[in-house]
């Protein structure tokens, strides 16, 4: 009967332990507001600048229109500029979560420029609190004719 008991009370004592080293865990990311962040993404040329968010942004810029570069525009897109949202995810992954002013833009065009976006290499994630969080930045896509 004390085995039982004593077995009975440590199991009980360790399933205590156990759940309450995990709730502030738990509680910290219901506090956390991700709506913000606290660390732009980071490309590996940006990591002994001292404004890093200048650095990101330039080269997102640069990366994104390298990688436009490669494709061939059609005379028939009828669109000079539009918008794309980018997502960098937690992984440093990038993706488009959005196109803006698409309605001339074909599918086949559309689905290049996703492709050609989602071919570039992952980079740092952004941060809030150390932890890495996904966000989503706004470029402009000036289209340039390559018989202009």
């Amino acid at each position: 009967m004390k085995k039982t008991l004593i077995i009975l009370f440590v199991s009980i004592a360790l399933s205590n332990c156990t759940s309450s080293s995990k709730k502030p865990q738990i509680d910290l990311l219901k506090e956390l507001d991700l709506t913000t962040i606290d660390n732009y993404p980071a490309f590996d040329s940006c990591a002994d600048e001292i404004d890093k968010k200048s650095c990101f942004y330039k080269e997102l810029t640069i990366t994104v229109q390298e990688q436009l570069d490669t494709i061939i525009l059609d005379d028939t897109l009828g669109v000079d500029s539009f918008f794309i949202y980018v997502k960098i995810d937690t992984k440093g992954n990038f993706t488009i979560e959005k196109i803006e002013n698409k309605i001339r833009l074909t599918k086949e065009f559309i689905l290049e420029l996703k492709e050609k976006i989602n071919e570039i290499p992952s980079i740092s994630p952004a941060l809030k609190q150390g932890i890495p969080t996904n966000s989503t930045y706004k470029i402009r896509i000036n289209l340039k004719n390559a018989t202009a």
